[in-house]
């Protein structure tokens, strides 16, 4: 018991949402530059969860996106089909699902990302996107995004803004340094 106790105070879970709002048009402008919570140790599998209708291609668009960046993921893995899925609180890598998370209405998708905090290392992530919005331009970029220990950034035009209308495909800052 105390074992797992110790394992959990060692874990870190954030939550990452991703707003849609229909608000007036301001422009922002962000001191700094975006912050990482926690990287991979190793390249991560992307699991794509069965349940979850979406195509190959748009996975295959998403990865490049990173991968252009400098990321690495180690296989994408297709049809997925586990418990991980499902709400079980374990696993590896990066898993993406419309699984059974009740979002809000003002979001689009979620992602939560366990970090270890001794070593800064991401232990999983867990990616979960509506199905109406999962060929929507961005969205699964800007999760993965958060797979990979990326914060929000609210700079207009930047792939981590918290709000859909005001992102674009912008990066800067966020290049791995590997």
């Amino acid at each position: 018991m105390l074992f797992i106790l110790l394992l959990f105070s060692c874990l870190n879970a954030t939550s990452y949402p991703l707003h849609f709002f229909t608000a007036s048009t301001y422009e922002t402008f962000a001191l700094g530059k975006p912050k990482q919570t926690g990287v991979w140790k190793e390249p991560p599998v992307v699991k794509i969860c069965k349940e979850l209708n979406i195509s190959y291609t748009r996975v295959q668009i998403a990865i490049a996106y990173w991968q252009n960046s400098g990321y690495e993921f180690y296989d994408i893995w297709y049809n997925y089909d586990s418990p991980e899925c499902f709400g079980v609180d374990y696993g590896s890598g990066i898993i993406i699902t419309g699984g059974n998370q009740a979002l809000p209405e003002d979001l689009l998708a979620v992602t939560r990302t366990s970090v270890r905090t001794t070593t800064g290392y991401i232990i999983k992530a867990k990616i979960f996107i509506r199905q109406k919005h999962v060929n929507r331009p961005r969205v699964l970029e800007h999760e993965l995004g958060h797979a990979l220990g990326w914060k929000h950034y609210p700079q207009n035009m930047h792939i981590m803004h918290p709000q859909i209308e005001k992102g674009g495909y912008d990066n800067k800052g966020m290049k791995n340094k590997k």
